[in-house]
């Protein structure tokens, strides 16, 4: 179902900003790549400390990743500098010829990032810094195959998420309508309750939990759901919550049967 959300005047509102806060990440660095082209093209190097101190600021990041050829000795002197921030430096030259180099490089750090991803334990969110087209083949297959959340930057770019945060929160949205359509034609007059349904949507896609609740809650601060009293025989009183049917198919979230 293809859908539409319009962000609320001023962008994300803090709770949805909240949402992407200390999300687990695995962060993999071609710092061969990153230290020759600012040399190239800046006559600098790499700021390590502030790179993975903002990284580590936005997100849980469980493992960080150096690879490069670091037998050199100009990016041998770079590993003091590196070891401030990860002890995880990968060398790839393996004694190949120079030719071979760069393509051993991109191996490597590829065997790392698809071992690391088949692992079903891995964080959601991949950090791939890298300049090279190889690893659009790589990038494809964490987020359509894997569903990974991949945040990808160049030395000399802006980093582009994939999906972006708005789709990521979108995809939480339509996942939760998509159990409340099911409900209603499965079990017409089941009592929903915030806790149930966050939960079962998280089990079912095997999504964290927090995350559900987190997008959940957005949805109810919308007006999409409606939280009421329902109140059994015995006088035991549950909060459910009711889909504002009509609301969603406004916010593009629904499609009338």
């Amino acid at each position: 179902m293809s859908y539409t959300v319009t962000r609320k005047k001023g962008g994300w509102d803090i709770h949805i900003r909240e949402f992407f806060q200390g999300r687990r990440a695995a962060a993999f660095v071609d710092y061969e790549h990153w230290f020759f082209s600012l040399k190239t093209d800046y006559a600098t190097k790499p700021d390590v400390q502030a790179w993975a101190k903002e990284i580590r600021e936005q997100y849980k990041v469980e493992r960080l990743l150096f690879f490069g050829d670091f037998v050199q000795p100009i990016l041998h002197n770079e590993i003091t500098r590196i070891r401030a921030v990860t002890n995880e430096i990968i060398e790839t030259q393996f004694g190949l010829p120079e030719s071979h180099k760069k393509d051993m490089s991109d191996f490597v750090m590829l065997d790392y990032i698809y071992r690391a991803a088949a692992d079903r334990h891995s964080p959601r969110t991949f950090i791939l810094f890298t300049g090279d087209g190889h690893f659009a083949p790589a990038v494809r297959h964490l987020v359509q195959d894997l569903r990974k959340n991949v945040i990808l930057k160049d030395a000399a770019s802006e980093c582009r998420e994939f999906p972006d945060e708005e789709a990521q929160m979108r995809i939480y949205w339509q996942l939760i309508v998509d159990y409340f359509d099911e409900m209603a034609e499965r079990r017409p007059n089941a009592l929903l309750t915030f806790l149930r349904v966050a939960n079962d949507v998280a089990i079912r896609h095997n999504l964290p939990l927090q995350n559900v609740e987190a997008a959940f809650s957005e949805m109810v601060r919308n007006g999409w759901f409606t939280q009421k009293k329902h109140v059994f025989p015995d006088r035991h009183a549950i909060k459910i919550v009711v889909p504002e049917w009509d609301k969603l198919i406004e916010a593009g979230l629904y499609q009338a049967k």
